[in-house]
């Protein structure tokens, strides 16, 4: 069994601590291919695999819905400015450091 998506974990909706902050965000940067045009919905409006965290004010007249960025939204939103261009990493471990 996989998870066509690229999403580390299946299933889109399951709340999960780590979306809500930026361990999710680096996690999107490392699979460029990851599907995040999903809603989220209450109670977990942050940590659901979204990159807006919705809120919907349905006891309002009228009613609305409010939308704030996740981390993970700024990390695309600078991928898409890279157009051509590649940037190139490394990291170097020293004994007993990680």
């Amino acid at each position: 069994m996989l998870s066509s998506e690229a999403d580390p974990l299946v299933g889109w909706s399951t709340d999960e601590e780590w979306r809500a902050d930026s361990t999710y965000a680096v996690i999107v940067a490392k699979l460029l291919s990851n599907d995040n045009a999903f809603l989220s919905w209450f109670p977990h409006q942050y940590t659901q695999r979204t990159l807006l965290a919705r809120f919907q004010m349905n006891n309002t007249s009228p009613p609305h819905t409010h939308f704030f960025q996740k981390p993970v939204y700024n990390v695309m939103a600078l991928l898409s400015m890279l157009g051509e261009t590649e940037v190139h990493s490394s990291i170097t471990y020293r004994d007993g450091e990680d």
